[in-house]
């Protein structure tokens, strides 16, 4: 008999803000391990007694003391905001959760941000858009096997011979593009400090994790991307630096994906991209004011358009998913037409999935499913039946077109507004 695994993965199976936060939530709640399967310097917000607290690199699951939290190989994690953040917290006299690093995960040095931010300077509106954090180059720096990683902080005989070295390049860097110098010393000092207060917190996550699976323990595996933005997979060049798909995530935890349990995908039922990037179906004037006063808090700069089918059957081509999850159909509600993405037509190829050479395209256009909409408000019905026909020709549709139901379709942005299929 096949053996069962308390772990479960979540993944977004769009660009982003499909819902998935209140959905980690819920499963983080009696979870024994959060493992952060990479970092997209997402910031985050915990509320505490009416006070918000923003954290720059802990998750919000961080506040539960029972927690352990662990960030593993593929992480990418500024030690000062770490630190930064387990202050802020301690000052409001906060337990938190344990907290262990790989000693593979790379640690972002104060040289990659500014070579960051002195080349967005340079290039401009030219240059591809990153969060002036220092991701990039600290990536870049692994792919070139220069990086400087948390096993570094265990031996600083040897962090000092990487950092010198290093430092020979990065100085020339920053010289050729008009600013000052880093010190060695300054820099040597202040990682001494912080290898003392993190040697006992870093460690072989991914032994830890795969022993804790085999004792039965319950770990929820977290991402804060989506596969749309893979490295890889996504929508090129305009994607995160990360692997965002279910065996992505597997693969940089150090997990195979035959010990997940639950792979969750999360789709909204519309779409929204805060990026330049490809979005076929985008909408604008009435129907992108009504979905974003409805379901995106006002927020104005955010791109919005019909549900992409194409996309979806390619996310869930990646992704592999035993669970789907709907969220945002109440946002719907209102409008008189509702239109589904089913198909791309290209140089008069139809294609069905996401197409590759959307780059390069010469006609390009959108085949659509239009249906009629429902004016009822649908927030407060807890059974699948009692929402209106037409709500549930949509859903159905889109079930039928991907070869898959739903687990639980969300109606509201309340923790009990799940509706079971």
């Amino acid at each position: 008999m096949e053996k069962k695994f308390n772990t479960s993965v979540v993944v977004g199976l769009q660009f982003g803000e499909e819902g998935k936060t209140r959905i980690l939530k819920e499963l983080s709640n009696d979870s024994d391990y959060i493992v952060i399967a990479n970092c997209d310097n997402i910031k985050n917000t915990v509320k505490i007694n009416d006070v918000e607290i923003s954290l720059s690199v802990l998750p919000v699951e961080v506040i539960n003391k029972n927690l352990n939290i662990i960030f593993a190989a593929s992480t990418f994690i500024d030690i000062n905001l770490l630190l930064e953040d387990i202050r802020v917290l301690e000052k409001h006299n906060l337990e938190i959760a344990k907290i262990w690093i790989d000693y593979r995960a790379n640690i972002i040095m104060s040289y990659h941000i500014l070579i960051e931010k002195s080349r967005q300077k340079l290039f401009g509106k030219n240059n591809i858009k990153n969060v002036m954090t220092g991701l990039s180059y600290a990536y870049l720096d692994k792919i070139q096997k220069n990086a400087i990683r948390f096993c570094d902080l265990l031996n600083m005989e040897n962090f000092s011979l990487k950092l010198r070295n290093t430092l020979k390049e990065k100085n020339t860097i920053l010289s050729k593009l008009g600013e000052n110098e880093i010190e060695f010393e300054y820099i040597i000092e202040k990682y001494k400090e912080y290898a003392n207060i993190l040697k006992f917190n870093i460690t072989d996550t991914m032994i830890d994790i795969n022993n804790r699976i085999l004792e039965g323990k319950k770990i929820l595996f977290k991402t804060n991307t989506s596969t749309m933005l893979d490295i890889n997979y996504g929508t090129y060049p305009d994607v995160n630096i990360t692997n965002a798909t279910i065996s992505g995530i597997c693969y940089n935890v150090g997990v195979s994906t035959n010990k997940i349990e639950n792979k969750i995908g999360v789709l909204k039922a519309y779409t929204t991209r805060k990026d330049e990037g490809f979005l076929p179906t985008e909408v604008f004037y009435d129907i992108k004011e009504h979905l974003i006063s409805k379901g995106e808090d006002n927020k104005s700069s955010l791109r919005c358009a019909w549900l992409d089918l194409g996309i979806l059957k390619y996310s869930l081509l990646l992704n592999g998913v035993n669970k789907l999850y709907l969220t945002k159909l109440d946002v719907l509600s209102g409008l008189d037409k509702i239109k589904l993405g089913v198909a791309y037509e290209i140089d008069k190829i139809v294609y069905q999935t996401f197409p590759l050479n959307v780059s390069n395209l010469n006609e390009f256009s959108v085949l659509y499913k239009e249906f009629d909409g429902w004016q009822e408000d649908i927030s407060n019905i807890k059974e699948y039946e009692k929402l209106p026909k037409n709500c549930k020709r949509y859903v159905e549709y889109i079930e039928g077109y991907l070869g898959i139901k739903f687990d639980k379709i969300a109606v509201a942005e309340n923790e009990n507004s799940y509706i079971d299929r």
